[in-house]
């Protein structure tokens, strides 16, 4: 079964005939020029071994340090309340300083919004890539495509849970199951409800870093590492 579009999207069934792209059913290709888009193809098509091997291949590149904050955003309700000892932990962010593109996050800031600061921590053992290397975050990649962001260990708020986390998915749960007790489940998308800061102090959804590729201007950060990492796996940019 295919997956569903954004609505902005389209799919246009093409077919290769003497080296060029054709409509599947006749003709030439219904877009303009400048478009972008992909082929997605059978394997059994490809007839070079090694771009196929290149698609593939998985790897990591680190785009934040050890100490790097992030903010996570909860829906605060009063009943049932929170205790001192756990609302001194909540944050807010001015509603100018919080991106609301809807190209990476449907969720939004309400004003019951609030957010709780976690720190991304040292390697553990099972997260361990070198031995040298510190801990961070990191943008996995299959072959050319990012696939997602994982993260070396997480700090959360003294009080919350003592020990260190190495999940971006295990932290929010834990955080909602102990600030959004009302709700029966306690998973979420992570990418749109963990926050990280700009260098221009506007605090982007982590989708942000997953679909690099579509960042603006305004994301300074991720632009300048996405030029390094598109050098790293021989991209045009």
């Amino acid at each position: 079964m295919m997956s569903k579009l954004p609505e902005d999207k389209v799919r246009v069934p093409v077919k290769l005939v003497d080296g060029r792209w054709e409509f599947f059913y006749g003709g030439k290709v219904p877009v303009s020029d400048g478009a972008t888009g992909e082929i997605v193809v059978d394997k059994r098509h490809l007839n070079d071994d090694d771009f196929l091997a290149r698609l593939k291949k998985k790897s990591s590149h680190k785009i934040m340090d050890q100490g790097t904050r992030l903010m996570v955003a909860l829906n605060i309700k009063t009943d049932p309340r929170i205790g001192k000892e756990l609302s001194k932990h909540l944050k807010t962010i001015p509603s100018g300083l919080i991106s609301i593109d809807k190209r990476f996050t449907r969720f939004g800031v309400q004003p019951h919004t609030r957010f709780i600061e976690i720190t991304v921590g040292a390697k553990t053992p099972n997260r361990q890539r070198s031995r040298t290397e510190e801990g961070g975050i990191w943008l996995e990649f299959e072959g050319m495509e990012p696939q997602g962001v994982s993260v070396s260990s997480l700090i959360l708020p003294e009080g919350v849970i003592d020990q260190r986390i190495d999940s971006l998915n295990h932290a929010f749960t834990v955080l909602s199951e102990t600030y959004e007790p009302w709700r029966q489940s306690h998973t979420g998308s992570v990418y749109e409800r963990i926050f990280y800061e700009e260098e221009n102090g506007i605090w982007n959804p982590l989708n942000v870093l997953r679909n690099a590729t579509i960042a603006s201007e305004e994301q300074n950060m991720i632009r300048k590492r996405w030029k390094d990492i598109c050098a790293q796996l021989n991209l045009d940019i």
